[in-house]
This record gives C-alpha cells, sequence and structure tokens, in this order.
C-alpha cells in the first residue's frame, strides 16, 4: 500500500512539474525536432539566481554576471563605413545554466557593421535564433510552452523559420518548432570603466523587447481579414534603438489556430501564444543582464495583433513586475477583435473548417494535433479571407477567468474593460496611438482590385450594407440591432451606397477604423490614465513621393492617407527618406528612445504632454509635428458612450426612415438625446423637430 501511494506521488508531482514547463528537457538544435517520446526522470531542481550568466573575462577568468566585476569577451573590429550591411568578427559569451551542479555554455553572435545614406557608421552585435520555449509539436501542439535551457555550446547566426503561416505565394511558410527570439547589443554595451574598483563592471543598458504584429503585405496578398495569423521576427530591423545604446529582443509566438485556439475547458484552455509572450518576457528577465540589458528597465512593444495581446498580458497576475513600460501601437485589448466573446461558436466553425468532431472537445484535440501544419493554416485562411468579411471567425485570446481544470492559473482572468476600468493591470507609463486612416484601402484589397469591385455581399444596397455593418459589430457588447441603426446613420444617412460606391467605400473604411482602432485606443488611453501615465500619438503623414491619388492607388494598399502599418514602418525607416521625411522621423524617433531610457518621451524641441480625460492631449505627426486635441471625440461618444448607455439601459433606439429620408431617434435618457443631437451638427445635420413622448425623447433628424 505505501509503495502505490509513493508511486502516486511521483507520479502526481511529475505531472505538476511537467505542466508548469519546469521538466528538465531540453533542446540545443535550432532546427525542427519531433517529439514522439518524451522520456522524464527525477533530477534535483534547478535553482536560478536573478542573473544566472557568468562571463569570461579579459584576464581569461570567470566572472559573475550579476556582480560588478562583469565583462564580455569581445574583440576590436574596425568599421567598413560602406551603404550596406556586413558580418565580421564572432562574439561568444559564458552562459550560467545552473547552480548545482554548476553548468555553462557558451553562446556565439556575430558582430555586424551597419552603415547609412548619411555616412554614419555603427557596430552592433546580434544572437539570432535563441530557442527560449521546447517545441509544441506532436502532444504537445495547442499545449502551455516550457522553458527551453540550453545544455550545450550554441551558435546564434542565423534566423530562426517563422511560425506557420502563408507565404505570399500562398504556399506554407514556417515551422511548428518556431520559440526563438533574437538579440541585438551595442557592441560597446557592457563595458564601462570605473575607477573606483579594481575590475570592470558592466553597465546595464535598458531593454526593448518586441513582438512582432501581423504582416499588412500579407493581409492584402491573401485578401485575408486575420489577426494574430501572420509576422516574424525576421520583419522587425532594430538598428534605430540598438544605435541608440538599447538591447533589443525580438520573440517569436504562435499564431492562428496553433496559437489562440480554445475549446473554452481543460482540453484546450486556449492563449498559447499569450503564454509564449510571457515565457519569453520571462527567458528575458533571467538571461538579458549576459547581453548587457537591464532587467529593471524593460519595455515591451507591439503592433496590430501583438499590441491587443500585450494589452491583455498587462491585466495579467503572472507577467507582473516582467515589464516597466509599454508601447502599444495600431492596437488595443479593448478592440472588439482582442478578444473572442463567442469562443464555443468559433470552436465549432474551426471544428467544421477541419473536419474534426467538436464533441467531445478531447476527441477534437486529438484530431487537430493529427492534422498537417499546411491544412490548420489552410483552415484559419479560409475562415478569414474576405469572402466572409461580414462574419468572420478566427482564432482569438479568450477570458478564461478559471483555473483551466489542471490547477494551473488563467493568463487572462478577466474581461479587458473591467481590468482596465479596477485598475487590475501593470500600472506603468504607456505610449499608445494610431494612424490617421487605419482600413483606408483594405476593402478594395480584398475585393482585388478597386474600389468599385468590392463584393456586393458588402455593398449590394443599402439593405445589405446595414446587414453587413449589423454582422461585423456583432463582436462588440451591444446589442448589434442598436449599433447598426445608429452607426449606419452616423455614417452612411442618405448615401445611395450603389450610386455612390467609392464614397461608401470611404466611409465603410473609416466605421471600421473607428470601431477596432481609433475608439478602443481612445477608451484605453481614459482608463489607463487614470492609474499611470499615457502618451498618446497619431500618426498622419505619407511619406514623400509616395502619394496617389487616382484610381490605380486604390488597387494596392495604402492611397495617399496614414495607413495600417504606417507609423512603425515610418519609424524605422524615415530616417532615410527626404528631408521632410526627416523633419517628422527624427522626433518620432527620439520620443520612442527617450521613453525607453527614461519612461518618458522627451525632446528638446517638442513637449508631448500626458493624455488626460479632460484635455484628451496628443501628439500630431504630419508635416509639421504638434500638439493636438479631441481626437474623434465625437465617435469615441457615439461607439463608447452612448452605445454602452443603452446596452446598460436595454433601451435600443427606435428609428424609421421616411420618404424625406429623414429620421425618428428616441432615447430614453434625456442626457444621451441631447449629447447625440448635438452631436449632429458637425456634419451638416440638425434636428429637425424635438418630442417629449411617454416612450422617451424623440427627434426627427
Amino acid at each position: 500500500m505505501f509503495r502505490n501511494i509513493f508511486l502516486l506521488v511521483v507520479c502526481i508531482s511529475l505531472k505538476y512539474q511537467y505542466n508548469q514547463g519546469e521538466m528538465p528537457i531540453t533542446n540545443t538544435s535550432s532546427s525542427p525536432v519531433k517529439a514522439n517520446i518524451r522520456i522524464f526522470t527525477i533530477e534535483p531542481k534547478m535553482i536560478y539566481k536573478t542573473n544566472p550568466f557568468l562571463f569570461e573575462g579579459t584576464d581569461g577568468k570567470q566572472t559573475d554576471g550579476s556582480g560588478d566585476d562583469s565583462t564580455i569577451n569581445t574583440e576590436e573590429t574596425t568599421t567598413v563605413g560602406r551603404e550596406e550591411l556586413e558580418e565580421t568578427d564572432e562574439v561568444s559569451i559564458r552562459v550560467k545554466v545552473s547552480d548545482i551542479p554548476q553548468e555553462f555554455v557558451k553562446v556565439t553572435g556575430k558582430k555586424l557593421n551597419i552603415s547609412d545614406t548619411l555616412g554614419n557608421n555603427v557596430t552592433i552585435v546580434r544572437y539570432l535564433g535563441i530557442p527560449f520555449g521546447l517545441p509544441p509539436v506532436d502532444n504537445f501542439r495547442f499545449q502551455r510552452p516550457s522553458l527551453n535551457i540550453l545544455q550545450k555550446d550554441f551558435t546564434a547566426n542565423e534566423l530562426p523559420p517563422p511560425c506557420p503561416q502563408l507565404s505570399p505565394r500562398g504556399d506554407m511558410l514556417g515551422d511548428e518548432n518556431c520559440l526563438f527570439l533574437n538579440i541585438y547589443v551595442p557592441e560597446d554595451a557592457s563595458l564601462k570603466e570605473e575607477t573606483e574598483t579594481v575590475q570592470e563592471r558592466i553597465t546595464r543598458l535598458p531593454v526593448l523587447v518586441w513582438f512582432h504584429g501581423e504582416s499588412v503585405e500579407k493581409l492584402t496578398v491573401y485578401q485575408n481579414f486575420g489577426i494574430l495569423m501572420s509576422g516574424s521576427a525576421a520583419d522587425l530591423e532594430p538598428d534605430v534603438f540598438v544605435q541608440k545604446k538599447i538591447v533589443v529582443v525580438t520573440p517569436q509566438y504562435r499564431l492562428g489556430s496553433l496559437g489562440f485556439l480554445s475549446t473554452v475547458n481543460e482540453d484546450l484552455n486556449g492563449n498559447m501564444g499569450i503564454f509564449d509572450q510571457l515565457l519569453a518576457l520571462e527567458w528575458v528577465n533571467r538571461f538579458i543582464s549576459a547581453f548587457g540589458g537591464d532587467s529593471k528597465q524593460i519595455t515591451i512593444m507591439g503592433h496590430g495583433g501583438s499590441a491587443m495581446t500585450l494589452g491583455l498580458l498587462a491585466t495579467s497576475e503572472l507577467a507582473r513586475g516582467l515589464f516597466h513600460r509599454v508601447i502599444l501601437m495600431a492596437g488595443s485589448p479593448l478592440s472588439p477583435v482582442s478578444v473572442d466573446n463567442s469562443p464555443k461558436s468559433t470552436f465549432a466553425e474551426i471544428a467544421l473548417q477541419n473536419a474534426c468532431p467538436s464533441f467531445p472537445t478531447l476527441r477534437f484535440v486529438r484530431c487537430m494535433q493529427h492534422k498537417s501544419v499546411s491544412k490548420l493554416v489552410d483552415a484559419d485562411f479560409q475562415l478569414t479571407s474576405g469572402k466572409n468579411l461580414g462574419n468572420v471567425k478566427m482564432p482569438l485570446p479568450i477570458v478564461q477567468r478559471n483555473a483551466d481544470g489542471r490547477f494551473l492559473p488563467p493568463i487572462v482572468s478577466l474581461s479587458p474593460s473591467t481590468a482596465f476600468t479596477t485598475g487590475n493591470f501593470e500600472q506603468v507609463p504607456l505610449i499608445l496611438g494610431v494612424s490617421a486612416a487605419e482600413m483606408a484601402g483594405f476593402l478594395p484589397s480584398l475585393a482585388g482590385k478597386s474600389a468599385k469591385e468590392v463584393p456586393t455581399s458588402v455593398l449590394g444596397s443599402n439593405a445589405v450594407l446595414k446587414q453587413f455593418i449589423r454582422s461585423f459589430v456583432s463582436r462588440g457588447p451591444t446589442d448589434p440591432e442598436v449599433v447598426s441603426q445608429l452607426v449606419t446613420f452616423e455614417y452612411f444617412a442618405g448615401l445611395n451606397v450603389t450610386q455612390r460606391v467609392e464614397q461608401a467605400v470611404d466611409l465603410l473604411e473609416e466605421m471600421i477604423s473607428d470601431f477596432l482602432f481609433n475608439v478602443p485606443a481612445i477608451q484605453l488611453a481614459k482608463l489607463w490614465s487614470r492609474f499611470a501615465p499615457v502618451y498618446f500619438y497619431v500618426f498622419d503623414y505619407v511619406r514623400s513621393g509616395t502619394g496617389q491619388t487616382d484610381e490605380s492607388s486604390r488597387q494596392s494598399f495604402g492611397p495617399n492617407q496614414a495607413i495600417h502599418g504606417g507609423d512603425i514602418n515610418f519609424l524605422l525607416t524615415g530616417h532615410k527618406g527626404s528631408s521632410a521625411d526627416r523633419q517628422v522621423s527624427e522626433p518620432l524617433q527620439e520620443f520612442w528612445v527617450n521613453f525607453i531610457h527614461k519612461g518618458s518621451p522627451l525632446h528638446s524641441g517638442i513637449d508631448w504632454p500626458q493624455f488626460r480625460e479632460d484635455t484628451r492631449a496628443h501628439i500630431l505627426f504630419r508635416d509639421q509635428v504638434e500638439v493636438s486635441r479631441n481626437f474623434r471625440i465625437r465617435q469615441d461618444f457615439l461607439w463608447n458612450n452612448l452605445l454602452e448607455g443603452l446596452s446598460k439601459r436595454e433601451c435600443p433606439p427606435r428609428r424609421k426612415t421616411n420618404t424625406n429620408r429623414n429620421s425618428v431617434i428616441t432615447f430614453k435618457d434625456p442626457e444621451d438625446f441631447l449629447k447625440y443631437t448635438s452631436a449632429l451638427s458637425p456634419r451638416g445635420k440638425k434636428v429637425i423637430s424635438e418630442v417629449n413622448s411617454p416612450d422617451g425623447f424623440t427627434a426627427l433628424i
């Protein structure tokens, strides 16, 4: 009997360590690993210090990377000065991976000489393809990631494969074994002479952990609306930051169904991609000191989909203390597509698309684990293609609320609105903003050629348009019928969409931009600013020489407007353009760099005020960078205040259209009535008559 009890305790202990990601199983290669069989052994649990690295000093002695006597063994190099990249000498560091027994591995990267068009020469050191998570393959597909601890010397000179996605040619690209990160370090980042000590000590630099967003090119090449389904660490060019004495880390995370599918129970609890991001941050906090980074000065940055997931991560108890500043570009965790409000419906659609049984859920998981990666990626594409734009179902993060049945804590336990309203998030400084026309050109790109060829399923008639809007906004918390009536009136009142297709396309893109990007960003700024500093921006600059105003411009993603991805692209490459471009890019880059260094976006000539609910001050990046106020204030009121109020009061407005195209709208609350009618004049609309009826306050507009 005692023997059986002992074996039971051992089994439970092993299962717990495996679920927690603490089993000493490692992958020391950057190549794909098939994990059909796992052998578990009982070994002493490794004990980690805050800075578990050792370096080889210039005198050949091993020194503790956590103290004042550490240095990186580098060799002097000369800068070539050509306007291109050139790899030169290798650089190696010794990494302490275990205390009991003491074990070390050597990680080798390469120096890279960079010469820009202005003749500035910089040398950086890059370490590519370092594995931070065990391969999530075979039976570990759809599971939470486990930490990967290197067990032998590692050469970090090759970019890792991206996580599975479609290539621009439509082929499957990447590998499931994709939990890698790249590290970019200034050449002289880690050395500083200290006169009061005998040995050299490390000067820690601030760290930027930069998670890629979706590929804008792939969104349009595929005619696809998928979020969190494309992109890789190779898409990111960190030179701008590394040249300013910042250590940059670019991790990868699982995408699509592999990263965000959920059965909403313990069989497949979801949010695997966010757990990947969390694991990457844990790895950085443990090991970044080896590369000259300061684990007490970590900024996380995301764009688009990754901005949404990082915002969710900020609400997680599991991520407390892992970062100290946040930059969210063109994405908000309060966006209707940041979390799936109907995950069971999405799960059923994905099961149908993959020809897997939806019940019992464990059988569904086993079926999905045996599907080829290419089939899973293709199924995701079919669900999010342009033909289904009005009723998109895609794997997204979910609110897990409770433990997943294995006594493992959830990573997203509160709805985003609840978390940010109550202050249950990491209250650190935030840069947040959007491009002025996020979705401009997006619908024509889905159609394939021009605005006139937007699918009739969207703009076949006014009635079809209303149905499309109703389907599109159904992801929000408010009754979609309420939303569709008010939104149709706000954006399309009096417009015959079949006769003025191009104008209707512009207005529809404006509506989608407000719904998915602008208003959720404003709402997050209002809530976050109650607890910590917020710096809001609007990017409304088009690179000189690239503007197009003719019909051909609508055949590709990006007419003459600041579109989705314009802000991040210009941040990285604007300094390479014309003098007009540099006039905008210089303060943009300086704001970001100073925020990462000091927690405040400083600039010698421009004061960026904190965002406050009463003033709504923000920086506007146009031909002249300036302070502005009240970005999309009426639309913010429509989407956030008015519709939320209607939802709470369960009093949907009643709208009728008479023969003169006038509208009758009734509100139960007089405050909502006054606010909405007063907001009509900027659009050339007016209240013809007002009636205080038993049903409420009615206006003929």
